[in-house]
Order: C-alpha cells, then structure tokens, then sequence
C-alpha cells in the first residue's frame, strides 16, 4: 500500500514537470499577458484622465476669454471644436453655451438648431435634450404639429418634462382639452 501510495506520488510529479516542461513557454506567456494588461489599462486611463483634463481647461480658457470679450467668431470656433470632441461632458457643457451665445446674438433660432444638428452625432438622450431646449427657446412661436415633432414620444428620455412642456404649450395656446390630455398623461407618469 505504502509502494503504491509512493508509486502514485511519483507518478503525479513526473506529470507535473511534464506538464511544465511541454507547456513551459505557453505559462510564460500567459504569466506576462495578465501582469502587462492591468497595467496597460491603468495607463490608458491615465490618459484618458489627461486628455479629459486638457479638453475640460480649453473650455474654460474660451469661456474666460469669452467673458473678456475677445473675439467672438473665434472663440464660436473654439466652442464647436470642443463640441466635436470625445468628452462627452464637454461637448455638451459647449454646445449649451453655443446656443445661448446664438440666442444672445439674435441669430434667427431655425438656423441656430440647423447649424448645431450638423455638428455632431450625439448620443440618443443629448440629441433629445437638443429638442427640449429647441422647443422651449421657440415655444411662443412654433404650431402644434412642429412641437409634436420636436418632443417625439419615440424617445424615452425626459418624458415627464416634454408632457410638462406640452401641457404648458396648449395652455398657453388656449387649447384647454389638449392641455387637460396632457395633464392627465403626466398625472399617470408619476
């Protein structure tokens, strides 16, 4: 029993160094591939973090400079390339300030919201809080239908704030049955 037991041991090791031997350079590779891709990923967001910081300094440099009243096509300029940019954050914080810099200057609203549909391809719930602002910077002066189609109730963000816009809207309209469907859509959201 006590052979066997040895015997079995032995046997064991031997499929070990095997093992080791055949797949030596196999492990190594494997040992090297998990240490180096934490540490590649952690400097990755180590640059990401730069970047974002870069970009996030520019835009405040524009809206120092913007608030020194340098000029102005220039620094519209600089506002849509920070639009164009990959920080997310950024890009919307410039894209709110390009907006109220062409509603500041009376640039005719219709062309504002052209000129920024252009811009970029936002993601799904910026591009519906493009609407939202679009509609309540032309509430006074749009119809019925271009409001129905600005606050499209295909899209799933912000709804109780479009139903709120759209109760608001009728009402203002002196369409009291619409305003009171709408009503009664928002008191059934919440």
């Amino acid at each position: 029993m006590e052979v066997n037991k040895e015997i079995s041991e032995s046997l064991f090791q031997d499929k070990i160094k095997f093992f080791f031997a055949k797949n030596k350079y196999k492990i190594i590779i494997l040992l090297i591939f998990i240490i180096t891709i934490p540490i590649f990923y952690q400097i990755k967001i180590l640059f990401d973090k730069k970047h974002n910081a870069e970009i996030l300094s520019k835009y405040s440099l524009v809206l120092y400079e913007f608030n020194q009243n340098k000029n102005q096509n220039v620094l519209i300029n600089n506002l849509i390339k920070l639009i164009q940019s990959k920080n997310e954050t950024v890009s919307v914080l410039a894209l709110n300030r390009i907006i109220n810099i062409y509603s500041e200057l009376d640039i005719e609203k219709k062309m504002i919201f052209e000129n920024i549909y252009n811009l970029n391809n936002f993601k799904m719930n910026h591009q519906e809080n493009i609407k939202i602002k679009e509609s309540l910077l032309k509430f006074d002066t749009l119809s019925e239908a271009e409001i129905l189609i600005l606050l499209n109730k295909n899209f799933k963000y912000y709804e109780k704030l479009k139903l709120q816009i759209l109760f608001d809207f009728f009402n203002s309209k002196k369409n009291f049955k619409k305003a009171e469907e709408f009503r009664n859509l928002l008191n059934n959201e919440k």
